[in-house]
């Protein structure tokens, strides 16, 4: 299966290399790809926009002729279809059958640059984010090995160089997928990654929201990871990782015919004293919950969201969760706060078909 994995996604490498077609309307097919992995073989539809968010849609008989699905085969067509291997590995067996079961699951990814002094969130390419956070991250590695190595650097601001403004770019991957369960039911998921962590640390939500589709109660949960690396008063450095940690914080909200769910939590913060230096990366966020279209009997497209907000402020109160229709995309769910939000969406649209 490892094998399997590796070349699926060197496919998807390629095709995210390679792949310049637009679409701008619902009428666009996309461009379909056909893979054959051993004894799997189906077909992925994607399309790019000119905000390089890609959407890749999966439809069993109709466009792949698969009729079942085991564990290890819908991990293939999850990572197909633009999921991380670590994303796909840590969801539960419950999901990863109800992705499994699915007649069609689409799958859109977007990539965004924030800086922090203008307030600027920016779309890029996959391969612009991965770059620049790659040397972000050496940066900051860097700054981090000067440290432990220069014990009269400690105390100081730890992800801050002494190049201004070097680390006040932080990149992140929003994927946010649909799945359809039949009957009218969804399920929706949405995953980030930091691939360079901000310099200011506070709450963060995750969550997505839909049109038309209401939220089926006590279907949401999610949870956020990340790897540690800490040097002691004695220069030693060690490596760890959290594991899930569940989101505790989720609400539900509406807006119209917007329904959705989200969740916060407090981002952890790199800290640096004559006794540790602590800091964080590889960090990741899971959320999830099970949705009813309005009108199932009906052939329809909707919209669906995917959201990561990032409070760019300290609060002295815990937020709430709220939808807010228009702007850059056709709705966000995430944070209220009276203050500047940096948000990362990635949007779906949806073809109900009964």
């Amino acid at each position: 299966m490892k094998r399997i994995r590796a070349e699926i996604l060197a496919f998807v490498m390629v095709l995210m290399l390679n792949m310049t077609v637009y679409a701008d309307d619902a009428s666009d097919p996309g461009t379909q790809h056909s893979i054959a992995l051993n004894e799997l073989s189906f077909a992925v539809i994607e399309e790019t926009n000119k905000d390089y968010v890609v959407t890749r849609t999966f439809c069993k008989d109709v466009c792949s002729g698969v009729n079942e699905l085991g564990t290890d085969e819908i991990k293939t067509v999850l990572m197909a279809l633009g999921m991380k291997e670590r994303t796909v590995d840590k969801l539960t067996v419950e999901t990863l059958q109800a992705f499994a079961e699915s007649s069609s699951i689409v799958v859109t990814t977007s990539y965004t640059k924030f800086n922090e002094d203008s307030g600027i969130s920016t779309p890029v390419s996959r391969e612009t984010a991965l770059s620049r956070a790659r040397d972000i991250q050496a940066a900051q590695e860097n700054r981090f090995l000067q440290m432990v190595q220069n014990t009269s650097l400690r105390g100081t601001i730890d992800n801050l160089s002494d190049v201004p403004g070097e680390f006040r770019d932080s990149y992140m991957e929003v994927i946010h997928a649909a799945a359809y369960q039949g009957d009218g039911n969804y399920l929706f998921t949405v995953d980030a990654t930091w691939l360079s962590m901000p310099f200011f640390r506070g709450y963060d939500s995750i969550g997505s929201c839909a049109m038309n589709a209401t939220v089926t109660p006590n279907t949401r949960s999610g949870y956020y990871f990340y790897d540690i690396i800490m040097s002691d008063s004695t220069g030693a450095v060690t490596y760890s990782s959290t594991g899930n940690i569940n989101i505790t914080h989720k609400e539900n909200d509406e807006d119209g015919n917007w329904y959705g769910s989200a969740g916060y939590y407090d981002l952890p913060d790199d800290s640096s004293s004559e006794a540790a230096i602590v800091r964080h990366y590889n960090f990741g966020a899971h959320y999830q919950y099970e949705g009813h279209v309005n009108y199932p009997q009906l052939e329809s497209w909707f919209n669906s969201v995917g959201n990561y907000d990032h409070a760019t402020i300290g609060l002295n109160f815990e937020p709430s969760i709220e939808i807010e229709v228009g702007g850059e995309v056709s709705a966000f769910i995430g944070l209220d706060i009276i203050a500047t939000v940096d948000s990362r969406p990635a949007e779906i649209e949806v073809h109900h078909i009964p």
